[in-house]
């Protein structure tokens, strides 16, 4: 029993080896929550530029308009949008606030404007060169409440509010959007040549004019030879339903620009003001816990959308909404003032607790949800096959390593463990084979070491540094022995497979649900 539970201990550290962290392809929309993405293992951050913090006077760039993206800068990779006219060029109608985004008007002032956009774009590009790479054009640019069409320069503000003018003001908008593209990509050029450009941010619509938007913007910049390396989107769907807009988006890029990225960038589950009766009856994906009403739930089901269909549609990243105050509906956790994780996870009013995004967006088994991986691991150690081990393959970089740890523990010989390249994993396999902590304490990271000097030395009080709870009630039930505590687990993939291993019990196993039985076609 005791070398039993030790390939156990083994092979849950390679679990938490992934949470710990950041994932390239996962990615926070935040405002000012500056340490959020550590926090919760995402690897990307969207922060948010307004011209009009950055310049009020023309031609005097104001430090303190980057305050946000430099305070990320360093912490995570970012991609800034740059968004809302400035004031000082305001000589139409009037700015409706800071950061307004109210089109100027007139012919002149638009020419004046675009040229001054794209010094803005030239400073701001110049100011990160060699720190941040993509830079993204607007927010929402085909909703009027981001972006006026300025046809209504022509008439009267709110014309474009009139049902009867809503294709000439869609058409404007496409094409004033358009020019901002091509002016930021000349200013990009001009600050830094190596920066990419993102293109699209575009906002779920009730119909089809999302696509027709992008369509209309995309048909429109390619004559001048803008290549945008990535194509952003939004979507407000449940986690297939956003899968299956990504297939659309999919096909109008391939039309003009087929080498570029798709990115979803904004996109979150509300848990407030859902019809639970009818997103049952509904019948939509499983995962997405009452249609679309689990906030933790849809995260991990977008991401895990992400991960399966990814290199079908070139959909590189998904950017969860969002990471700050205010925002009852699709906030993931309370910032403090300097934009850290504050203590308040835990308040039934919020609709995340950091652990939860942190799962999904982790890279191991456990945190990924990764069904066949789970299953084929479980039934590995549960049977004492190392050969059902090379059924694992992600398609991530780490699919070498999960093999390698795996086949260890399922056949009990620490020989695997030399070929594992991260440096990290490659201890704890040594460390916990050999049964010595001696190895565990030169691991980098502390809720890793953690677990690893738990499992190796069986002591489950050591277990209070694993920082994931669903991980921490792992390291329990297999320090002690005792596996009642994988019933506390909240992912059930992951419970059956706490039981399955725990009890060396391959039925166990047969109940981890499998990504193509668990996602609708």
């Amino acid at each position: 029993m005791i070398r039993r539970l030790f390939l156990i201990f083994s092979f849950a550290f390679l679990t938490l080896s992934g949470m710990a962290r950041a994932n390239d392809m996962c990615g926070v929309v935040t405002f000012r929550g500056f340490g959020v993405p550590a926090a919760v293992n995402a690897g990307w951050a969207r922060v948010q530029l307004y011209w009009d913090e950055i310049e009020q006077i023309p031609g005097q760039y104001w430090s303190s308009g980057y305050v946000r993206t430099d305070a990320m800068v360093g912490r995570s990779n970012v991609m800034p949008s740059i968004a809302g006219f400035s004031r000082a060029y305001q000589n139409g109608m009037p700015a409706d606030s800071v950061g307004a985004y109210t089109t100027a008007c007139g012919a002149t002032d638009w020419q004046t404007t675009l040229n001054a956009w794209q010094a803005l774009w030239a400073n701001a590009t110049a100011r990160y060169c060699g720190q941040i790479r993509y830079w993204s054009v607007w927010n929402e640019p085909n909703a009027p409440g981001f972006l006026r069409p300025r046809i209504e320069c022509s008439h009267y503000r709110g014309w474009c509010d009139d049902p009867a003018n809503i294709a000439a003001c869609r058409s404007s908008a496409a094409a004033d959007y358009a020019d901002l593209v091509r002016y930021a990509d000349l200013g990009r050029g001009q600050g830094c040549p190596g920066a990419s450009l993102v293109v699209g941010e575009v906002a779920q619509d009730t119909g089809t004019y999302q696509y027709s938007f992008l369509n209309q913007v995309l048909s429109t910049i390619y004559p001048y030879g803008v290549s945008p390396a990535v194509v952003s989107v939004h979507t407000y769907d449940t986690s297939w339903g956003s899968r299956m807009q990504i297939g659309n988006y999919r096909s109008y890029v391939n039309s003009y620009f087929p080498s570029a990225a798709i990115w979803l960038t904004e996109t979150g589950g509300p848990s407030l003001g859902v019809n639970l009766a009818s997103c049952q009856a509904s019948q939509w994906n499983p995962l997405d816990l009452a249609c679309w009403g689990g906030q933790a739930d849809f995260d991990r089901a977008i991401l895990n959308e992400n991960r399966q269909y990814g290199a079908q549609y070139n959909w590189q990243r998904t950017f969860i909404y969002r990471a700050e105050l205010p925002d009852e509906l699709y906030g993931i956790t309370y910032v403090d003032g300097s934009g850290n994780p504050t203590d308040s996870f835990g308040n039934p009013s919020r609709n995340l607790q950091v652990e939860g995004l942190s799962s999904a967006c982790g890279n191991g088994l456990l945190a990924y949800g990764y069904a066949d991986d789970e299953k084929a691991a479980c039934n590995a150690i549960a049977t004492s096959s190392p050969a059902t081990c090379d059924q694992i393959d992600n398609g991530s970089a780490n699919s070498l390593n999960v093999r390698m740890m795996c086949r260890a523990l399922a056949g009990n010989s620490p020989t695997p463990c030399a070929s594992i390249t991260n440096a990290d994993m490659r201890l704890a396999c040594q460390g916990m084979s050999s049964r010595n902590t001696f190895y565990c304490v030169s691991i980098g990271d502390a809720s890793q070491r953690s677990f690893c000097s738990a499992v190796a030395a069986q002591n489950y009080t050591l277990c209070s540094g694993v920082t994931d709870r669903n991980t921490q009630l792992l390291c329990y039930a297999m320090s002690n022995g005792i596996n009642t505590n994988c019933r506390d687990i909240t992912l059930p993939n992951s419970r059956n497979f706490c039981y399955g291993v725990s009890s060396h019990n391959a039925s166990y196993c047969s109940s981890i649900v499998s990504q193509t039985g668990r996602i609708r076609q």
